[in-house]
């Protein structure tokens, strides 16, 4: 879904951390969208709502922007997708925005916001002009002023639910068990990572964790670069990153995804 789509919309905004104030400013923005409506909650849950607090209600309703606190598996968003309403996030709609184009998107358990800084700091080294954004700490919203630079954006599990349209180019650092309580079972917690390359051109991938090497068999991209020789952990890092860069020039000067 991109600004454009929420035209006419009754929109929600649920959720309103820095994500929540971030959509609204692009909500609140004519020259990006046009909205019938702009509602707002926020009941500070994740999978249930608060016994002591009255449901959200999504009466009326056509596209729920959650912030990525909320799980999107929550009872009532549920229904209100089954009845037809559209549910999504701020990492989504930017990244539809910009057609994944000069995107690198970097998820995992562990590691993602090291590999995302660093492999920021190496395009900006070699003269490419880059902006680091995600759930590193700036929203995403942000990107978009930067239409003709490179994005590295560190997306978490939440984050990567929503996304329908993927990074040019990926990164997967790790996989562990974590954050069952939002995605209700370690096979979704899955599912919702590898969201993120669902069509990237190139997914890199951490080879020397068996867990995660399975994972990667089920995305699906046009070219998996694994790391499973024998570098110690930094010059295995730094390898992978030197690859990334790369990938990154070759599509900066215009691969299989460029705008012609």
């Amino acid at each position: 879904m991109r600004l454009h789509d929420l035209d006419g919309k009754r929109v929600l905004v649920w959720g309103l951390g820095s994500e929540g104030h971030a959509m609204l400013g692009l909500l609140n923005d004519p020259n990006r969208c046009r909205p019938a409506a702009v509602l707002t909650a926020d009941d500070g849950a994740r999978e249930v709502s608060p016994a002591d607090r009255p449901a959200v209600s999504l009466d009326g309703v056509d596209v729920v922007i959650k912030s990525p606190g909320v799980s999107r598996y929550r009872p009532e968003l549920q229904r209100f997708e089954s009845a037809g309403g559209v549910v999504t996030g701020l990492t989504a709609i930017v990244l539809a925005e910009r057609e994944g184009l000069r995107t690198v998107g970097v998820t995992g358990t562990k590691g993602k916001s090291t590999t995302a800084s660093l492999t920021a700091h190496l395009l900006r080294a070699a003269g490419v002009p880059v902006q680091l954004a995600g759930n590193i700490g700036r929203p995403a919203a942000e990107i978009l002023h930067y239409p003709d630079e490179w994005v590295v954006l560190e997306c978490s599990s939440y984050q990567c639910a929503d996304v329908t349209v993927s990074p040019v180019v990926g990164i997967m650092t790790s996989i562990y068990e974590e954050h069952l309580d939002w995605h209700g079972t370690y096979e979704r917690y899955v599912g919702d990572k590898i969201a993120l390359f669902a069509s990237s051109d190139v997914v890199f991938v951490n080879g020397m964790q068996p867990a995660l090497v399975d994972v990667a068999q089920r995305i699906r991209r046009r070219q998996m670069v694994t790391d499973d020789d024998a570098l110690l952990p930094l010059e295995r890092l730094l390898a992978k990153a030197a690859g990334l860069w790369l990938i990154c020039w070759y599509r900066y000067q215009g691969g299989p995804r460029s705008e012609e």
